[in-house]
């Protein structure tokens, strides 16, 4: 008997739910006037913001609509995606009157030297900021050099996070050499070629170098790994060809 009272109940309160939902409609089709201005947006939160321009975000959603029934969602969002910082967008309606807004930024990773500009980088190599005049240069962020480094980031940074991440640490510049390799220029002016293949190789010898031998509190100049097993190493303008395994 209760069962049968739980569910007559259950089929009234969604019988009301259509009937009211259908009324709803019916009522906006009448006079929609009425209900946009019930749902007039009138609170737009932003949430997730370091460095975006929150200004720019909430300009860009008053002019997607001014009542939540007739706000454009997708187009806000893809909109709001172009702005600088901005990785990933969702917004939310809270009926009667707001908008929640959360937004996911690039993490800045380094500066990138391109076409005589400074541009900052996530770590895959994505422009974050394209203009020259928005970009604030810190001197302990990373600089990235040389046509396509960008584009080639992202293997040399899954093969430094393989062998050696700790590496990042010291490293000042990575310098794209040709389009083919690797400079590594650390933060006492050492510069470590890597070769154009099997960087992992090269860089596990740069582990035995750096943390074995202290090239890094040396008078090192310059470290070239490009030869496979042979390190060959510039102290004040003299050249010393050493074998790995005897470093």
């Amino acid at each position: 008997m209760m069962r049968q009272q739980i569910v007559r109940y259950l089929n009234i309160g969604c019988g009301l739910a259509v009937i009211l939902s259908f009324g709803f409609i019916f009522f906006y089709y009448l006079n929609p006037s009425a209900l946009n201005s019930f749902a007039q947006i009138k609170t737009i939160n932003v949430n997730g913001v370091n460095f975006s321009d929150t200004q720019k975000i909430k300009k860009i959603s008053f002019e997607k609509g001014k009542s939540l029934f007739t706000f454009d969602l997708k187009n806000a969002a893809e909109e709001i995606k172009n702005l600088n910082w901005i990785k990933k967008v969702n917004i939310k309606k809270s009926f009667p009157n707001t908008l929640n807004i959360f937004v996911t930024e690039n993490d800045p990773f380094a500066y990138l030297l391109k076409d005589q500009k400074v541009y900052l980088v996530d770590i895959d190599g994505e422009l974050i900021i394209e203009e020259n005049e928005d970009v604030i240069l810190e001197s302990q962020r990373l600089l990235l050099s040389g046509i396509d480094s960008e584009i080639n980031l992202p293997n040399l940074i899954s093969n430094l996070n393989i062998h050696y991440p700790e590496i990042l640490l010291s490293v000042k510049e990575m310098e794209f050499i040709e389009r083919r390799r690797w400079n590594l220029i650390f933060s006492n002016e050492l510069i470590v070629k890597l070769p154009e293949a099997n960087i992992g190789k090269s860089l596990e010898n740069l582990k035995k170098l750096i943390e074995r031998d202290k090239i890094l509190k040396s008078n090192i100049i310059e470290v070239d790994l490009r030869i496979n097993d042979r390190a060959i190493i510039k102290i004040d303008g003299d050249k010393l060809k050493v074998n790995i395994e005897e470093v």
